[in-house]
């Protein structure tokens, strides 16, 4: 500490004398350590901490999964019902969705965004309303949940935050409903976020009819001592017997379980961890770069470390030294990092796509201080040992005889080995960024299948007791499509259940009439959407084969559907489908085929077309449809109108933001838009850091020789062949490093499995295109030192000499 105290201020002040030295460092590292500190602190924030419920690590995500269903997670209220009953690694059970409400108030009626759950579902959790109590197990049913508990946003938003609103009534759906408890400002369910009121299940969630009803999610705490392992041990043996006992649960579907936090970060993870791997190999970059630094420096030091030793200075002393610079600086570059990831934390957050949960649970806290001081500490290790084993183990004495800096071969070899791993590691981030880039030019690619142009898409709720059964739905579509189509510059409108990029979505099995499927396996899964007649006319679905749904084909008639060309395949091959029919099981029902209309391809790129079913929306109706309006001129004109015309037809109706459909496809290339970006800063950054250090290294190279290179001249070599040999070393080293990039790039690339789409994460063409640029970046950064070497001044060198 006495050293410290006295070597201290002389440190300090030799650093200031130098700020060519100084400042380039302490920028490099405040940038690398400050990207460093926000990445980290978005994944401690997202992936690490705990969620914000009590115990949460005992909490678990049970799904039920189908092929069809990729990414989904379901869940069936008996079969949860029974597993939970089941079970002895489980203590309690519960199920929530998201469900729609139409709030009737003085001022209209107004959407809001509900759910619906279990008794038991709040009970698990541990939460308590800071106001009133939750639902009762008497409150389940229909008739019986006429009760609701709202959020504190909704309470504080809707109410004042006045505590009276407790026990006063609020109309949902036509129907009043008693208001039993405000839940805690902090209580966000994962995946359920936003929701303003909550309501008991409305039906019994043991009824066996509705076994096959998975639109749920469900959640579990374990009993003491249970582990992850021995519940989903338990469970896929439980799941098995399911199987066995009721035929909804075929041998498709499968169950998951994962702890509440995976389920809830499962989707982003690949991306954050990408993020953060990235960011951490331009650290690693920034490091090796100060650490060429710092050879050079001790490198032109050495006679005033011979001198030192030569009067009595312990090697030890001298490595000190040197460790202590590369302290002061890493804490100077801290401290800028700090700062720095402060702001870049803030533009990450403002600028990150939405779907990235628990966003705004993150923030600089002491983790993520404690976290910038050690990796300050971290790189002042990385960047000052060799340095310093050099100060305390080189060839003082050499450097004192001959009065000039030296450069032994172990040093340009670890200079040239550190280019190397530079080149490697960029290269890697290179590639990277060349497979994001790739799967995003897919993104931009999408052929969606119909028009995106001109046409305004939103969706309405309807009051379930003004439509009470699907004849006055019916009737109600038909009045209000009849108002659509009488406004001024509409060309076409039609209906919908949900379709790619809106949601609504509903995977369902079917049996094909003489289907070309091996005898005994199960029945194959489509996409079932109920459109009105006319919607595949105004999207401008392409109609393949036969006819398309027609007014005609209403409650009463023949069933019949429309299929797109991949189920047409799937079932049939080569045979016309029209005419055939298709048996449904959830629906019990056989339905004719009288038409074939083009595939609606999956916005990922690469994903493969499910098979598409389109029912007429007057055979099946959902009360919840989304409508397409396409206009013959500037569809955003309409926006407005096409409201008002719906609420004309019925007040109550509760109408979304229209958009166009072009901005739903601008918001669905958001989120690969933001980690191409970013991922490309970090590849560009990280390409111009290695691209000074080859640079760096060669320019010292050639100041080092410049007395050999002017006794080469002066023996009768030419420049050309100076500029050669220069060159030449470089590229020996932009070449290995360009090896060593691609061996560890192709080991680690189907890590990127998940993050890039449409293109194998080895795709040759990517990474060689990227090996190309690197060496292409390399050669160029050398042309400089290179130049320099051919144009020494022989007589100057001679004199000296």
């Amino acid at each position: 500490m006495s050293r410290l105290v006295t070597e201290l201020p002389r440190t300090l002040r030799t650093l200031v004398r130098n700020p060519g030295f100084t400042f380039p460092i302490v920028l490099v590292l405040a940038l690398a350590i400050g990207a460093e500190t926000a990445i980290f602190t978005v994944v401690d924030g997202v992936l690490l901490e705990p969620l914000p419920l009590p115990q949460s690590r005992s909490l678990i995500s049970l799904c039920e999964h189908h092929p069809s269903l990729e990414g989904y997670c379901v869940m069936s209220p008996p079969n949860l019902m029974d597993l939970g009953d089941r079970s002895r690694t489980m203590a309690d059970v519960g199920l929530a969705r998201d469900w729609p409400f139409v709030l009737s108030t003085a001022e209209g009626s107004v959407g809001i965004r509900g759910g619906i759950a279990t008794p038991s579902f709040l009970r698990l959790l541990r939460v308590q309303p800071i106001h009133g109590r939750w639902f009762r197990e008497d409150e389940v049913g229909p008739g019986m949940n006429n009760v609701a508990l709202l959020s504190y946003a909704y309470w504080t938003s809707r109410f004042g935050a006045d505590p009276a609103a407790v026990g006063s009534s609020i109309t949902v759906d036509g129907e009043p409903n008693t208001i039993i408890g405000v839940l805690p400002a902090e209580f966000e369910f994962p995946g359920l976020f936003g929701i303003e009121v909550w309501k008991p299940l409305h039906v019994d969630p043991r009824l066996p009819d509705i076994r096959r009803w998975r639109g749920f999610k469900a959640v579990a705490r374990l009993r003491d001592g249970s582990g992850l392992s021995q519940v989903r041990a338990e469970l896929a043996s439980l799941y098995n017997d399911l199987g066995r006992e009721h035929e909804e649960v075929s041998a498709e579907w499968r169950l998951g379980v994962t702890s509440l936090q995976d389920a809830l970060v499962g989707d982003v993870r690949p991306t954050l961890v990408l993020f953060l791997v990235a960011v951490t190999i331009l650290l690693t970059i920034a490091c090796a770069n100060v650490a060429n630094l710092f050879l050079v420096r001790g490198v032109r030091r050495e006679r005033q470390f011979a001198v030192r030793t030569a009067l009595g200075a312990r090697r030890r002393d001298l490595a000190a030294d040197v460790l202590l610079e590369s302290v002061v600086l890493s804490t100077a570059g801290g401290i800028g990092g700090l700062i720095l990831g402060w702001s870049v934390l803030r533009f990450f957050l403002l600028a990150a796509p939405p779907g990235i949960p628990r966003l705004d649970e993150v923030g600089l806290d002491p983790r993520a201080l404690g976290f910038a001081i050690g990796l300050s500490l971290l790189t002042a290790l990385l960047f000052g040992a060799i340095p310093a084993w050099r100060a305390e183990s080189g060839n003082l004495s050499e450097g004192l005889r001959s009065g000039r800096s030296t450069v032994g071969g172990g040093h340009k070899r670890i200079q040239q080995a550190i280019v190397v791993a530079e080149l490697a590691l960029s290269l890697a981030l290179l590639a990277t960024a060349g497979l994001v880039l790739r799967t995003f030019s897919g993104y931009t690619r999408w052929d969606p299948g119909y028009r995106t142009d001109g046409v305004l898409v939103f969706s309405a709720q309807f009051g379930r007791t003004k439509y009470r059964n699907s004849a006055e739905l019916q009737a109600g579509f038909d009045q209000m499509e009849a108002a659509l189509r009488s406004l001024p510059g509409v060309a076409a409108e039609g209906m919908a259940s949900g379709w790619p990029l809106v949601g609504g979505i509903e995977p369902r099995p079917f049996v094909p009439e003489g289907s070309v499927g091996e005898p005994g396996t199960e029945p194959a899964s489509a996409n079932y959407f109920e459109v009105s007649p006319g919607y595949l006319e105004a999207l401008g679905i392409a109609l393949l084969e036969g006819r398309t749904l027609q007014s005609s084909d209403r409650a009463g008639s023949l069933p019949v559907v429309v299929v797109n060309r991949t189920l047409t395949q799937m079932a049939w091959r080569d045979e016309s489908p029209v005419g055939k029919r298709i048996f449904f099981p959830d629906y019990d029902e056989t339905a004719v085929v009288v038409g074939v209309v083009a595939d609606v391809p999956p916005l990922v790129p690469g994903d493969p077309t499910p098979a598409q079913v389109y029912w007429s929306n007057r055979q099946h109706t959902r009360p919840v449809p989304y409508f397409v309006v396409t206009a013959d001129g500037d569809a955003t004109l309409l926006a407005r109108a096409a409201r008002a015309r719906l609420l004309e037809v019925d007040p109550d109706l509760s109408v979304s933001t229209v958009r166009s459909l072009e901005d739903v496809v601008a918001g669905n290339l958001v989120q690969p838009r933001f980690t191409l970006y970013l991922v490309a800063a970090f590849a560009v950054a990280a390409l111009i850091l290695a691209v000074l250090g080859i640079y760096a290294v060669i320019a010292f190279a050639v100041a080092q020789r410049s007395r050999e290179f002017g006794i080469r001249l002066a023996l009768g070599s030419t420049s050309r062949e100076l500029l050669r040999s220069v060159l030449f070393d470089a590229g020996r080293l932009a070449v290995l490093g360009a090896l060593v990039g691609l061996v560890g790039t192709l080991s680690v690339a189907k890590l990127l499995g998940r993050v890039v789409h449409g293109v194998a994460p080895n795709d040759p063409l990517t990474i060689g295109t990227a090996a190309a640029a690197l060496l292409l970046a390399a050669t160029l950064a050398c042309m400089v030192p290179a130049i320099r070497a051919g144009r020494v001044n022989v007589r100057s060198i001679l004199a000296d000499s």
